[in-house]
């Protein structure tokens, strides 16, 4: 991290260094060199870090968990998609069947109600959990 201001004679000599007549200008902003000092310091701590997440990463084959990973995210996804088209023929079997005994509107509107029900709750408890994680983030941050 780059230090700013006045300097021991041990951190005045590293190229983390930043002086304080360097960075700021007669008009009170940033000096163009501290500009240029502080941005390829940062490039080589982001270069550094990638650096290491690569090695981390190859050393631990993450490559190819990551690859298998994906390819469950995409299982998962077809499975949802499926499993919504299982509801769509539940939902209409349930209202077939019920026409039977009431008309096509009215069962309509029972299978809507035995679908809609704990949709409606599942959210408002979802809802009410992210608010909770929302509020203690924002909490932690004051």
């Amino acid at each position: 991290m780059p230090k700013y201001g006045r300097a021991s004679a041990s951190t005045a000599g590293s190229n983390d260094y930043v002086p304080l007549d360097e960075m700021t200008h007669v008009s009170g902003g940033l000096a163009d060199g501290a500009v240029d000092r502080v941005s390829a310091f940062a490039r080589r701590v982001g270069d550094d870090l990638a650096d290491r997440l690569r090695t981390e990463l190859d050393a631990r084959g993450a490559a190819e968990m990551a690859k298998t990973a994906g390819v469950g995210v995409a299982e998962i996804g077809a499975a949802g998609v499926l499993g919504l088209g299982a509801i769509g023929a539940s939902a209409a079997a349930m209202i077939v069947g019920l026409n039977k005994v009431m008309p096509a509107w009215a069962s309509s509107l029972v299978v809507a109600g035995v679908f809609g029900l704990p949709a409606g709750i599942l959210a408002s408890r979802g809802i009410r959990h992210v608010k909770v994680l929302a509020t203690i983030g924002t909490a932690e941050h004051s």
